[in-house]
């Protein structure tokens, strides 16, 4: 629940949003993920002028007391691995969202799939499909993870054969 619900606010002006568990029922083997629509509705003007009312969603993130591992480490224990030439499976088996832009799968000079941003979800997996069926070369697969604070994190992860591969952090260019 979010209190207040509704409020009126002048122009430059702040307002506190108070966050409470209501005593729904949260997984706690798992960080569970809830969205803060936040609408901004601006007041009738006078005269002519252009008005934006925006929304923004907002990620909170439910984390249970007593979860094994670190948080900042979850996009390094994502399992990565090359499927039958035709994609690129992850899965995370850990108990942390891991979000994650500019999925970019290639090989030599060629980009064989892109994603823009992805979420995965505590022991979920995601299959990549790739444009088209790539040489008998490594894959090398790049994100950028978004920490809890909010920072971006690069990290890559090279797939040989049918081997399983984790991600280490990428040095900066």
């Amino acid at each position: 629940m979010v209190t207040p619900a509704l409020t009126r606010m002048a122009g430059g002006g702040k307002q506190l949003l108070r966050i409470i568990h209501s005593g729904a029922d949260m997984p706690t083997d798992r960080e569970s993920v809830l969205w803060l629509n936040v609408q901004e509705i601006p007041q009738t003007a006078a005269e002519n002028t252009l008005q934006i009312a925006i929304r923004q969603r907002i990620k909170v993130f439910f984390r249970p007391d007593g979860l094994q591992g670190d948080p900042q480490q979850a996009p390094e224990q994502l399992n990565w691995q090359s499927i039958d030439n035709a994609g690129v499976q992850v899965e995370n088996p850990g108990p942390y969202h891991v979000s994650m832009l500019r999925i970019s799968i290639r090989q030599h000079d060629s980009e064989l799939a892109r994603l823009d941003s992805q979420m995965l979800a505590p022991h979920q997996q995601l299959r990549i499909p790739l444009l088209h069926t790539p040489g008998s070369a490594p894959l090398l697969v790049s994100f950028v993870s978004i920490n809890d604070y909010g920072g971006q994190v690069p990290y890559q992860v090279t797939l040989a054969d049918k081997e399983p591969g984790h991600a280490h952090k990428a040095l900066p260019r």
